[in-house]
């Protein structure tokens, strides 16, 4: 996967959906993963480190976390590791190969989410 750029704004869409921070960015550990690299910036300002802020994604189909990660380097740098589907275990508990994918930040000072409102497609271990 690629460096990406994400400018992460409050968008009132009714389509998209609604994760809640920490309830919903749960998610299970499994042996395929692909990495997604990029800078956040919220209303224009890089989201925070140390653990502050928060970056996951989510399977938007069946609205499960795929992943999660934290901000790095002055807040705009995050590594995140997105989780495949255990084909081992009868749960969806991943991404399966050519799905999408959501990008949801956590933003701590407002305590709200922000959900990036494009899909990423692709998704590949």
């Amino acid at each position: 996967m690629g460096i990406h750029t994400l400018q992460a704004q409050d968008h009132f869409n009714r389509d998209w959906p609604t994760y809640v921070y920490p309830d919903a960015f749960s998610f299970v550990t499994t042996p395929l993963s692909g990495a997604f690299l990029g800078q956040v910036t919220i209303d224009g300002i890089p989201a925070e480190d140390d653990g502050v802020d928060i970056i996951a994604a989510f399977e938007p189909v069946s609205g499960i976390c795929v992943g999660t990660g934290t901000f790095v380097s002055g807040g705009n740098i995050f590594g995140l590791n997105i989780y495949g589907d255990d084909s081992t275990t009868p749960e969806d508990d991943g991404m399966n190969p050519g799905e999408n994918f959501l990008l949801v930040v956590y933003d701590a000072s407002a305590n709200r989410t922000i959900t990036y409102t494009q899909e990423f497609d692709q998704w590949s271990n």
